[in-house]
């Protein structure tokens, strides 16, 4: 299993998230308040930060009031316009650095529903001359830790909205302690031909990939340009430790492969 951030998908684990303009209102004001006299807008009153609290546009209404009382070479429509697009990029910003740390936080192992798809045994299998492993978890006991750890992964066309997360932790409630989890089961429609399963578990940036217990292997599909000494011992292995082995077959009229059955116990 390795860190989400190993993987081809720049957009792996990751999440987004909005604030509601009150909330951002609110944050904007609490920064005024907190820089004070020594801030960059020192030359507000008591009062006025207090009309600031009330107003529903207390951006519009600060750029008003620095267009007035100072000599700021801005327009007052080109301030609040900087205003509002400092917030955003601070928010975006934000984006990208809890990303960053949910990629660092989580070790990811992918699987797949399927062992027919040309384009991944083109990219995982060494250009169709590797080898596919099978294995049923659905053989594990429910309470088997690992079943707790199988998740299927969603395929949307944007990233999850985690926004009412966000909010409900500003609020002083209980936050999620499943983002990861959520970050790392959605991904691109791009990827749906993958039909991905996902074991991910909670881990620490500095902690090496590491291997984890799987059910038995329930059979081995050799590529359809496997080398001949790896096709031997690859059914060598499956004869000895009584798994089922297959060849995939390339179609001679479609793009399409099959199975053929080359050793079963």
């Amino acid at each position: 299993m390795i860190l989400a951030n190993g993987f081809n998908d720049p957009y792996d684990t990751s999440i987004y998230f909005e604030y509601a303009k009150e909330t951002l209102d609110q944050e904007f004001i609490r920064s005024i308040e907190e820089q004070g006299d020594k801030g960059l807008f020192q030359f507000l009153t008591v009062n006025e930060i207090e009309s600031l609290k009330k107003s529903s546009e207390p951006k519009r209404l600060l750029a008003k009031l620095a267009h007035e009382k100072t000599d700021w070479k801005y327009s007052e429509d080109k301030f609040y316009r900087f205003l509002n697009s400092n917030t955003q990029e601070n928010v975006e910003q934000m984006n990208m650095e809890f990303n960053r740390v949910l990629k660092s936080g989580y070790k990811v192992c992918s699987l797949s529903e399927r062992s027919d798809s040309m384009l991944m045994w083109s990219h995982y299998a060494k250009e169709h001359s590797g080898f596919v492993m099978e294995y049923d978890f659905g053989a594990l006991p429910i309470e088997y830790v690992l079943t707790r750890m199988l998740w299927p992964v969603i395929y949307d066309d944007k990233l999850f909205d985690a926004s009412a997360f966000f909010e409900e932790g500003l609020r002083g409630g209980i936050s999620s302690n499943m983002l990861g989890v959520i970050a790392s089961i959605h991904k691109a429609l791009d990827w749906a031909y993958e039909q991905e399963w996902r074991l991910i578990i909670l881990s620490g940036p500095n902690e090496s990939s590491f291997n984890q217990p799987c059910p038995k292997v329930k059979a081995i599909y050799i590529g359809a340009l496997a080398q001949a000494d790896s096709e031997k011992k690859l059914v060598e292995i499956g004869m000895e430790k009584g798994i089922a082995v297959y060849k995939m077959q390339l179609s001679h009229k479609q793009f399409q492969m099959s199975p053929k059955v080359i050793y079963e116990p």
